[in-house]
């Protein structure tokens, strides 16, 4: 038998012949699932007996894998901000770039007695159930338009413990806010939309092409599902905090839109781990205090 340490190696030279962009923490993922280990704890194990069985399991993996199927939906899990999250093709896979909108929403929410989140597009239920884990005060209503989407981000809150704290509402954008007449108690909005062009769609990497491609293409210019959901900002009157996730060239014209129909407002965009734009959160200033 070899050592897991010589496995992971194995692994990950076939994850990179297979277009893997990171093979080594992929061969991680794959053994710790197996292992039923937390990530952290895997250099523990590197000097372990790796058993037939456990090899065996880890073919089928690498098998779909050459498919180009997204790891995370072979596993059926993912990590999200040190959580653990069921994956399936319901939903579109949590990157990491969108852990940015947790940082920046639960920067917001810090000292805040409670507060009412709006999370737009939920899928897999990763921002909703994470910025719940993390601030206990939170309250969280999150929509999609997917039932299926739904479902899973269900689950997910189930088993993450916090689904007495986290409402799922189906429907398109924000209509579910005002079919519920919720508009008048969201505080603060975070999204992660659909923002790939279809021509992007098309030239991007095969496992893509598992994902529902509702959660990646908007339309055409990747813009669309973004503007409708700006243009609607202002029809929450208690909102005071935004932060959306956008693609990489499409900075400009969301903050463009966000100063136009928030003018009020304080915009910024935030940098992903590659130094793009990624993040942009829009911040309604704090009324002024008048001394008695």
């Amino acid at each position: 038998m070899m050592l897991l340490k010589d496995v992971l190696r194995q692994w990950a030279e076939r994850l990179r012949a297979v277009g893997s962009e990171e093979p080594q923490t992929e061969a991680r993922l794959i053994a710790c699932h197996l292992l039923g280990l937390e990530p952290g704890l895997l250099a523990t194990r590197l000097g372990m007996a790796v058993e037939p069985d456990l090899a065996a399991r880890g073919e089928m993996i690498l098998a779909g894998r050459a498919e180009r199927r997204p790891l995370a939906y072979l596993l059926g899990e993912t990590w999200f901000y040190g959580l653990r999250f069921r994956c399936d093709e319901r939903a579109l896979v949590p990157r990491p770039e969108t852990e940015l909108l947790v940082d920046a929403a639960l920067e917001w929410l810090q000292g805040r007695d409670e507060g009412t989140v709006a999370d737009i597009g939920t899928g897999t239920g990763c921002l909703a159930c994470t910025l719940a884990a993390n601030n206990p005060s939170a309250w969280i209503i999150a929509t999609d338009l997917s039932w299926e989407a739904l479902s899973l981000a269900r689950e997910n809150a189930e088993a993450l413990g916090v689904a007495d704290r986290v409402r799922f509402l189906q429907g398109d954008l924000m209509e579910p806010l005002f079919a519920a007449d919720l508009t008048g108690s969201v505080e603060a909005l975070v999204a992660n939309l659909p923002y790939v062009a279809e021509s992007e769609y098309l030239a991007g990497q095969p496992e893509l092409w598992h994902e529902p491609r509702a959660a990646l293409v908007p339309g055409p210019t990747g813009l669309e599902a973004l503007e409708n959901l700006v243009f609607r900002l202002p029809e929450l009157p208690r909102a005071r905090f935004v932060a959306l996730e956008i693609g990489a060239t499409q900075a400009e014209a969301i903050t463009n839109i966000l100063c136009e129909v928030l003018p009020s407002w304080q915009v910024c965009t935030r940098r992903d781990y590659a130094g793009l734009d990624r993040i942009v959160v829009a911040t309604r200033p704090e009324p002024e205090v008048e001394c008695p």
